[in-house]
């Protein structure tokens, strides 16, 4: 992932919830294999469903990742709330990590809370991602 990639890291995820995401980014448009990198979090998962561990999934912010994070986030839920981290590496390499708490109770709120939320933050993202400054 690029020297000062903006990314959004969805931790906790299962193998099937990471095939998943993997679906649902290629549905939106995009190629899982070099979008999406998942590995291990490094906890011990046994509370978790019988998981022997589970994953974090990191995807490049841009606007084929927004759109299939919020379809996937709002897949068959109910209204609930998740935590996203949003990693921001600066050109020198130093690294910016936020928390979003995500409304997911459909895919149109999931994606104008992120919206909204990065957009608060004031980081650069790419062109095309939708995001509009307050200042005008």
């Amino acid at each position: 992932m690029s020297a000062s990639a903006t990314i959004i890291v969805v931790p906790g995820l299962t193998h099937l919830e990471a095939d998943e995401l993997a679906t649902a980014l290629r549905d939106a448009g995009a190629d899982p294999d070099s979008d999406l990198e998942v590995q291990s979090d490094g906890r011990n998962g046994e509370d978790r469903y019988n998981e022997p561990y589970t994953l974090l999934a990191a995807v490049i912010l841009g606007q084929i990742t927004m759109n299939a994070l919020a379809i996937y986030l709002s897949k068959e839920r109910k209204r609930s709330t998740q935590n996203i981290y949003l990693r921001h590496r600066l050109p020198n390499g130093e690294e910016i990590e936020y928390v979003l708490a995500v409304d997911t109770s459909s895919e149109e709120a999931t994606k104008a809370d992120l919206l909204k939320q990065i957009a608060a933050l004031r980081i650069p993202v790419p062109d095309g991602v939708g995001l509009r400054s307050s200042d005008g």
